[in-house]
């Protein structure tokens, strides 16, 4: 079930403009930053003297993305199954 109206954390707490504010900037600004630093921060993965081979660290970026590709996939899907065009479409999952 996908939330159509923005806001909808109004309903417990109340109309808290700064909240919107706070959210819309950590993850629009916040999160993708740290994701770029952390990135290019990239360093070999070792355990004391022993550093790990290139399959091991694929696998673990694999592991990991497995946890995180289901989002935005299962998102693209839903849009696409809705009756419209994009604009529309928007229109309708616009918070």
């Amino acid at each position: 079930m996908f939330v159509k109206k923005k806001g909808s954390y109004r309903l417990l707490i109340g109309d808290l403009r700064f909240l919107d504010l706070v959210l819309s900037v950590g993850y629009l600004y916040v999160t993708q930053f740290i994701w770029l630093f952390s990135v290019t921060q990239l360093s070999p993965v070792t355990y004391g003297d022993y550093e790990y081979p290139n399959g091991a660290i694929v696998f673990g970026w694999m592991l990991g993305l497995a946890s995180l590709l289901p989002v935005p996939l299962c998102a693209i899907i839903a849009i696409l199954r809705e009756k419209g065009s994009l604009v529309q479409v928007s229109l309708l999952f616009h918070w």
